[in-house]
């Protein structure tokens, strides 16, 4: 994690910003802000996401149809004859 030099600009933005991978390769950002508790403890308050992916410039249309989806037809009902109670 290194300090993030846009922090001065947004009070959200988070103090320190990085990557990590997994062990099975998959990439996370970081994102870490100092935080005081009421007791006046200082901790650092993390998340995890996702690596942000842009969006391409001219996306190809989509062949998936728009059309609503189909409700299912509601199941029969259950007949309680043979319980025990």
């Amino acid at each position: 994690m290194f300090k993030n030099d846009k922090a001065n600009e947004n009070e959200k933005a988070p103090i320190y910003k990085g990557t990590c991978t997994t062990p099975d390769g998959k990439k996370w950002e970081l994102a870490a802000w100092v935080r005081e508790s009421q007791s006046g403890v200082k901790y650092f308050s993390i998340a995890l996401k996702e690596p942000y992916q842009q969006q391409e410039a001219n996306p190809q249309p989509s062949t998936q149809s728009h059309a609503a989806p189909v409700a299912a037809a509601p199941a029969p009902a259950a007949k309680f004859d043979d319980l025990p109670f």
